[in-house]
């Protein structure tokens, strides 16, 4: 698990970042999850827990095959939707693959580099630059 620290989320926000597999011939996988509680990093205990972050955004090899990781550097890029309105939260980068790890031999490991977070100004902070764009132009009128 690698977590962010808490951003606020909105719809339209965008994520994107590289990957690529640390070698061919493994069942390299990534999952991005958002968090449901705020700052909370719980990620459960157990190797199938994901705790708080149940909402997943992208698995890159959810069938853990040994080609479908990506090879080469490869951009990601993911749209977030389907909250509420604005949410306080981590975004969290998990590895993981089933007889993978340390004792296993399915997996390699992933490079991760350049993550960029684009996000979308709240309906609020957008009213706030629209009544200063007002007032600049009532101002030049004058």
């Amino acid at each position: 698990w690698m977590l962010t620290p808490v951003m606020t989320w909105n719809n339209g926000a965008q994520i994107s970042f590289q990957t690529i597999s640390g070698a061919l011939g493994f069942a390299d996988r990534l999952q991005v999850r958002l968090g449901t509680d705020g700052s909370d990093s719980d990620v459960g205990t157990q190797p199938e827990d994901v705790g708080t972050y149940t909402n997943l955004l992208v698995d890159i090899n959810p069938n853990e095959t040994s080609d479908g990781y990506p090879a080469s550097w490869t951009t990601e890029t993911i749209t977030v939707s389907g909250l509420s309105g604005p949410t306080s939260s981590r975004l969290a980068f998990r590895y993981y693959v089933h007889n993978g790890g340390s004792g296993g031999s399915e997996s390699n490991g992933v490079g991760i580099d350049t993550l960029r977070v684009t996000p979308v100004p709240e309906p609020a902070s957008m009213a706030v630059l629209g009544v200063g764009v007002l007032a600049l132009i009532r101002r030049r009128r004058k």
